[in-house]
């Protein structure tokens, strides 16, 4: 969706990047036009969520991590009842759960990410920021 967003174009003209503002003649007479402009359509923009499935067995070997759902708060993975079960770095992309370290280098991990345990693997899901930008007449 990114490369499509920043790819887009029609006579050198990005159509999907967010600067595209058109102005279309519509009837015979010269005032009678349309303006059409088109936001950004990244996929941030959209607020689409991405996913990435990793191997954790080290986390919840380690750490007793129990099979459930997590969600990053601040510096915190809290459980579903809003317990604190471990800590986030988010520079180091790092979960700290008893005193064990799991460092994420292939995951994007940021505030509300929920993480997924279940048998040994971690579903990380994060919503991506940005406001979704809807078409509108000029």
């Amino acid at each position: 969706i990114n490369r499509i967003s920043g790819d887009t174009e029609f006579n050198t003209q990005k159509l999907l990047d967010g600067g595209f503002k058109g102005e279309f003649q519509i009837g015979a007479n010269s005032n009678q036009t349309v303006k059409l402009d088109i936001g950004n359509m990244s996929a941030a923009s959209l607020g689409l969520t991405t996913t990435n499935s990793l191997e954790i067995k080290a986390l919840t070997k380690d750490s007793n991590l129990a099979d459930g759902t997590y969600k990053i708060s601040g510096k915190n993975l809290v459980d579903t009842n809003g317990n604190s079960v471990g800590t986030f770095d988010a520079a180091s992309k790092k979960i700290t759960v008893n005193g064990k370290d799991t460092v994420f280098d292939k995951a994007a991990l940021a505030e509300n990410a929920v993480l997924t345990v279940k048998s040994g693997t971690a579903e990380i899901k994060n919503t991506m920021t940005g406001a979704a930008t809807k078409l509108s007449s000029g």
